[in-house]
């Protein structure tokens, strides 16, 4: 049993695929965000994968309201080039990997220290 399971007394599944729509939080925004994915491969739920390269400001990361460290989020927002997978992904679109619900996407800001989507 993880730490997880231990907390909120439910099994940790596998990771999940994100898809159009996903609801994503960052520890520095004042509210939650949704991923947009502009892939035509309809997949799960006839909504479209994202794949690591789904990252970009204000297109495919909407802000997440205002920044505790400080401003708007959009005005602040850095975010790497693409997604990290901390477990490699075999399934790819596009000849890119897809993100899942244990992938991250960084962000640094002049004021804080980098915070993860």
């Amino acid at each position: 049993m993880g730490w997880f399971s231990w907390l909120f007394g439910k099994e940790e599944g596998p990771p999940e695929p994100l898809v159009l729509g996903a609801k994503l939080r960052c520890p520095y925004g004042s509210h939650d965000g949704y991923l947009y994915v502009d892939s035509e491969d309809i997949e799960v739920n006839n909504l479209p994968k994202a794949c690591v390269d789904d990252c970009k400001a204000l297109y495919n990361i909407q802000p997440l309201g205002n920044c505790y460290a400080g401003g708007a989020c959009e005005l602040l927002m850095d975010l790497e080039e693409k997604w990290e997978n901390p477990e490699p992904q075999s399934e790819k679109i596009n000849g890119k990997e897809i993100i899942t619900t244990k992938s991250l996407l960084s962000c640094s800001g002049e004021d804080r220290d980098k915070a993860i989507l």
